[in-house]
């Protein structure tokens, strides 16, 4: 995973966390509202970065959220940002520092698509099954693979994945832009993933005992519609709904 330290990163993380984080967390909130007594619950944000985005949930969805980053920078920023939750930074040792079966899910949002090998998913995958309680949960947001390589117009002006008509294979790595916004003061950010495709997920998530794997893309649907009001009331504005659509992958399993 990456270990970022640039101030600039932490900055734009940060607000573009507040500005268009409903593309990345709504669907994870969708998810977790069919879990039984979710709100009573632990959850935990696997990469968690800088947070903002989790205080926002706790306050508008009341859901107990710890989280855990690489990034000793990130996660002294996470604790200030959501001083309600309890924000680690993963060791060297490779383990989560939390007990087993004490989460009853664990999201990560657009992180393993930075792991740079297929034995490094595997490993913080185990990692995972083992802080879930029986039938916890995973959710996994990833890139929409399909738009790998392609001109999309729809959303051309906010996100560019890799190079126009080129073809990724397994473990590739590519670039991603996302544009900024301007009239927030934010500019383009770029950074580098890995083309790690669905049917690998399936395979990992399956062989390490989770049970039923889910995967769709993610829709602008009446869940996602009620909520934008919802979050319009609590002043957080959406800049394009289209960021809610089309973009996001969603890898959802059972422990």
């Amino acid at each position: 995973m990456n270990k970022y330290t640039n101030k600039e990163f932490i900055r734009h993380t940060q607000n573009i966390s507040v500005i268009r984080w409903q593309s990345a967390y709504l669907p994870i909130v969708e998810v977790i509202k069919h879990i039984d007594n979710y709100q009573k619950e632990k959850i935990l944000d696997f990469g968690c970065g800088s947070a903002t985005a989790n205080q926002i949930i706790r306050e508008i969805y009341d859901l107990n959220i710890d989280g855990v980053d690489i990034s000793p920078e990130m996660v002294h920023v996470a604790k200030k940002n959501d001083s309600a939750g309890e924000y680690r930074v993963l060791e060297e040792d490779g383990i989560i520092p939390f007990k087993s079966n004490s989460y009853i899910s664990c999201y990560a949002s657009f992180v393993f698509v930075e792991m740079e090998s297929s034995e490094q998913i595997k490993h913080w995958l185990k990692e995972i099954y083992r802080i879930l309680k029986s039938r916890g949960l995973i959710i996994l947001l990833i890139h929409n693979l399909s738009l790998v390589g392609k001109v999309n117009p729809v959303y051309s002006q906010i996100v560019k994945f890799g190079e126009k008509r080129k073809k990724y294979n397994i473990g590739d790595q590519f670039e991603i832009t996302l544009y900024g916004v301007s009239e927030k003061n934010l500019p383009d950010i770029s950074f580098k993933d890995y083309y790690w495709p669905i049917d690998m997920f399936k395979k990992f998530v399956k062989n390490i005992g989770f049970k039923n794997f889910d995967y769709k893309v993610q829709e602008n649907n009446n869940f996602i519609k009620k909520e934008i009001k919802n979050l319009h009331n609590h002043g957080i504005k959406m800049i394009d709904t289209r960021e809610l659509e089309g973009i996001t992958g969603i890898v959802t399993a059972q422990k």
